[in-house]
């Protein structure tokens, strides 16, 4: 970003937007908790009220964020606050409510680096300005989360497998007709 454009967003308004996500229905209290920690966050460190929360229950990290539909929405609400010149603190308890694949997590956030805002990661250190470090830091993480996508595939995968094999059906059973 050109340093003028930057200058100009630090002297404009600063809003706070929560994001979160949850991969299963059985995580009925997740969303929960990750507004109470995100809303208390912003108060805390940003001195800051939530303005928008955006939230994609029941959505699987693997699946891009240009994929979910508050997702979607999120990336097009920064990009609106860029052309407005106000810069967004973007929350989310964990690096891994953006997603689980590297590749994508990457664009993510470089997405949100390039406009001038700023992710927060309430649970993992707080504020993640775009710097050579951080820029490191969050590879290695994203790293690290999709091999812990591969992981508990494997995991998955080996469980059911066993149970097939010990004579348990297993999956979608379909109604007679």
């Amino acid at each position: 970003m050109h340093p003028k454009k930057a200058l100009e967003m630090r002297n404009n308004e600063t809003l706070a937007i929560l994001y979160r996500r949850v991969s299963t229905d059985k995580q009925n209290k997740s969303l929960q908790i990750q507004d109470a920690i995100g809303i208390e966050y912003a108060a805390r460190v940003l001195h800051l009220e939530i303005s928008e929360a955006f939230a994609d229950p029941d959505t699987s990290g693997s699946m891009p964020m240009l994929d979910r539909p508050d997702g979607q929405r999120l990336l097009s609400r920064l990009d609106e606050l860029t052309a407005a010149g106000i810069q967004a603190h973007v929350i989310t308890s964990m690096q891994v409510r953006l997603g689980r694949d590297i590749l994508d997590s990457v664009t993510t956030a470089r997405r949100i680096w390039a406009g001038g805002h700023i992710p927060h990661f309430s649970c993992e250190g707080g504020a993640m300005p775009k710097t050579n470090q951080n820029e490191m830091m969050f590879n290695v993480r994203a790293s690290f989360a999709q091999m812990e996508l591969g992981m508990i595939r494997q995991r998955i995968k080996a469980n059911l497998d066993f149970r097939r094999q010990s004579g348990f059906v297993v999956g979608t059973v379909s109604p007679p007709h």
